[in-house]
C-alpha cells in the first residue's frame, strides 16, 4: 500500500501505533463469542508482518488457530513479506499458515477462499492514505460474497494530513449525510468533525448498500468499539474499529465519538487539601 504520506520509520520504531494495536486487538478479544477457534486476519502487513505479531502477542495461539493472508501490491515486497523472519517463525507453530498475496485488496479479495464453518474474519485495511469514498467498494465486495458477516471485525486507518482534510472540500459532498445521520446542523459541522467522522460515515453507507449476496436480506450494522489517533510519522493517523452485528433495522443514526488519543493522558485527580489552621499555636 501507498507511503505517500510517511517516511521510512521502520515498525518496530512505530511504537504509537503498536500500542494502539495492543489496546485495539484486545477489545476485539473480548467482543469474540465463544466457539471462534478459526480465525482469517486480512492485512496488508507491509515486508516484516509486524501487525500479525500484534495480533498473535494478545491471543493465545495454543486455543486458536489463524489463517493469516496479507496483500501487497509490489512483488518485490510480497517476497520479502513471505521470507521474513516473522512468517518464517510462525511456521513452526503449524498453528498459523500464512499466505501473502500480491494483489489489489479490493480486486483480489477472491483468493481468500470460501468461507468456512466457525471461522471469524478479522480485516485490518491498513490504508496509509485518507480513507475516501473509492475504499467502500472493497467492503460493499466483502459483503456481497459474504465474506463479511456478523461475528467479524472490520478495522480501518486513515491518514489524518491537514493538507488534504483541511481542505473546505474536504467531504463537502457528504454534509447533508453528516446532518442526516448525526442528526446535527449543516452549519455545526466543522473540520474536525468531518475528520472524526468521515470513516463512520463511509463504512455505515457501505453496510447500506449491501443489496446483493447470499446474505442480501440479513441485516449487518458496523459497531463501533475503539476509535484511536496517533502518530508515529510526520502525520497523524487514525484507527476504527468495528465489530459486525445482526440487527432488525438498517442504520439511522450514528454518534458522534470522539479519538482515543495517544499518550492517552488521564485527568490528573484533584490534590487533597487540608484546611487551613489559622491558629497554629494555640
Amino acid at each position: 500500500m501507498s507511503n505517500q504520506y510517511h517516511d521510512t520509520l521502520q515498525p518496530p520504531y512505530r511504537i504509537q501505533k503498536r500500542l494502539v494495536l495492543n489496546q485495539c486487538f484486545r477489545s476485539v478479544k473480548k467482543q469474540l463469542k465463544p466457539g471462534a477457534d478459526l480465525i482469517s486476519y486480512v492485512t496488508f502487513g507491509g515486508a516484516e508482518l509486524y501487525d500479525l505479531m500484534d495480533l498473535l502477542a494478545v491471543f493465545d495461539l495454543r486455543k486458536r488457530k489463524f489463517l493469516a493472508f496479507s496483500f501487497e501490491l509490489e512483488e518485490d515486497l510480497a517476497q520479502k513479506a513471505n521470507n521474513c523472519v516473522v512468517a518464517k517463525a510462525l511456521r513452526l507453530t503449524k498453528r498459523v499458515h500464512i499466505s501473502v498475496i500480491q494483489g489489489d485488496f479490493a480486486i483480489d479479495f477472491g483468493k481468500l477462499g470460501e468461507r468456512q464453518a466457525g471461522q471469524n474474519f478479522i480485516f485490518f485495511l491498513d490504508y496509509t492514505e485518507c480513507f475516501a469514498q473509492r475504499h467502500q467498494g472493497a467492503i460493499e465486495s466483502l459483503l456481497k460474497f459474504n465474506l463479511l458477516r456478523a461475528g467479524d471485525f472490520l478495522i480501518i486507518t486513515s491518514c489524518l494530513v491537514p493538507r488534504v482534510m483541511h481542505q473546505p472540500t474536504f467531504m463537502e459532498d457528504k454534509l447533508n449525510l453528516f446532518s442526516d445521520y448525526f442528526h446535527v446542523d449543516e452549519g455545526d459541522i466543522d473540520t474536525q468533525f468531518k475528520v472524526r467522522n468521515h470513516v463512520d460515515l463511509l463504512v455505515g453507507q457501505a453496510f447500506l448498500r449491501n443489496t446483493g449476496g447470499v446474505h442480501a436480506s440479513e441485516k449487518l450494522s458496523p459497531a463501533l468499539i475503539e476509535k484511536y489517533k496517533y502518530r508515529d510519522t510526520n502525520v497523524p493517523m487514525g484507527l476504527w474499529a468495528f465489530a459486525v452485528q445482526k440487527v432488525e433495522r438498517e442504520i439511522t443514526g450514528l454518534n458522534d465519538h470522539p479519538f482515543d488519543e495517544f499518550p492517552w493522558i488521564p485527568a490528573p485527580e484533584a490534590e487533597e487539601t487540608l484546611p487551613l489552621n489559622l491558629f497554629p499555636d494555640l
